[in-house]
This record gives structure tokens, sequence and C-alpha cells, in this order.
């Protein structure tokens, strides 16, 4: 059976363990959105050169300007993807509310008692900040997908448009 200095530790380890998945769960929505703002700014940008492909009487050839369609689609389903990732949910956040505490105080409450309540409550939640990280991981990891597939996207059309013309 374990001691009282044991089971504090425990708990301290398991907090921790916590705190460090929702850190992952900060970090994962802090890289999503500066994904996505590169994603909106890039896919702009190529959408604002195939408009001006199209709609100017430059000497480019008009069907050039599905090159950067090209590359902005698969953009655009990246960005999807980091907002996706980064769809509000709900965490489990480390330490324990005011009543908690109250509950945990009153005489009638055994120590042990508090410490199974304790670990349990976080077990729980550490379950949910789990499944929430490995849902916003997912997402992310397709959203980078969409990156490294948009230049080929752009090759791609590149082809298509040339080998058209021919």
């Amino acid at each position: 059976m374990l001691d009282s200095s044991d089971v504090q530790f425990a708990c301290n380890d398991a907090r921790l363990r916590n705190a460090a998945i929702v850190d992952l769960i900060h970090q994962g929505d802090r890289h999503a959105l500066a994904l996505l703002q590169f994603y909106i700014a890039v896919a702009s940008a190529a959408i604002s050169a195939a408009a001006a492909i199209f709609l100017t009487a430059a000497p480019i050839p008009k069907f050039f300007a599905w090159v950067p369609i090209g590359i902005a689609v698969p953009l655009i389903g990246g960005a999807y993807c980091c907002f996706v990732s980064m769809w509000s949910a709900d965490i489990h956040l480390p330490g324990r509310s005011a009543d908690f505490w109250q509950w945990a105080m009153r005489p009638d409450v055994e120590t042990k008692k508090v410490y199974e309540s304790y670990l349990e409550r976080l077990g729980e939640g550490q379950a949910t900040n789990t499944a929430l990280n490995k849902h916003m991981s997912k997402w992310l990891d397709y959203a980078k997908r969409c990156g490294v597939l948009a230049p080929f996207c752009g090759l791609i059309s590149f082809l298509v448009s040339t080998v058209s013309r021919l």
C-alpha cells in the first residue's frame, strides 16, 4: 500500500502529465494558426495572379492562369484543415475547482477518498485532452499534406494546360 507521500507524488506526476497535454494542445493551436495565416496569404496571392492573367491584356497566355489556381486549391483545403484543427472544444485544465477542495476539507471525507477522487477526475480529464490532441494532430497533419501537395498541383495544372493547348 502506498503511503501519503507516494500518493502525493502520483498525483503530482499525473497533474504534470495533464499540464503537458494541455501545452501540446496549445502549441498545436498556435501551429495551426500560423499555417492558416500562411496558406491564406499564399492562396490569396495565387488567386490574384490568376485573376491578373485572366483579366489583363498582359502578354502571358491565359491558360497559364490555371497554374496559380492549381496551387491555391490545395492551400484553401489546407486552410480549412487548420480551421477544423483549431475548432473550439472542451479541454480539461490542470488543477481542481474550489468546490472540489471544499468537499475535500469536510471532516467526514477521508484523505484516501480525496486522492482517489482527484486521480479519477484527472484520469477522465486526461482522456478528454488526449482525444482532443489526437483530433487536432490528425487535422493539422492533413493541413501540412495539403501544403506539400500545392506545388505538385501547380505543376500538374501547368502540364495539363500546356498539353491541352497543343
